[in-house]
């Protein structure tokens, strides 16, 4: 998971941790998978270095234009029967009070990165 240049300033003013971002994109993947049926997508795409590390999403957090919109940008496994795996990009944006809202509701919901 990385975070844009761009975008580490609106966290900061938030308050936002990694560990809240790392949170987030993963309840944003899940719906973007859930929302998804063209092509079915099966997961988000993790890069993972070393025999016992678990990895981080490949997504990015930036904040790319001047609309005060935060872009959420991951890779999915698409589920398409073949033997090689494909993969596609989904981005979705959204602003920061709708970014905080969501971590602050699952952290009450007791959910961890």
């Amino acid at each position: 998971m990385t975070i844009g240049d761009e975008a580490r300033p609106i966290f900061d003013t938030i308050g936002f941790t990694r560990e809240d971002l790392l949170l987030a994109a993963k309840s944003v993947a899940q719906e973007i998978i859930d929302r998804t049926h063209e092509p079915a997508l099966c997961g988000l795409v993790y890069d993972v270095r070393g025999l016992y590390n678990d990895g981080q999403p490949k997504c990015r957090w930036t904040a790319p234009y001047d609309d005060d919109e935060i872009v959420f940008t991951g890779q999915f496994r698409v589920e398409d029967g073949a033997e090689e795996e494909a993969f596609v990009v989904r981005r979705v944006s959204l602003p920061p009070s709708a970014l905080e809202d969501r971590i602050r509701a699952l952290h009450t919901s007791g959910v961890r990165s």
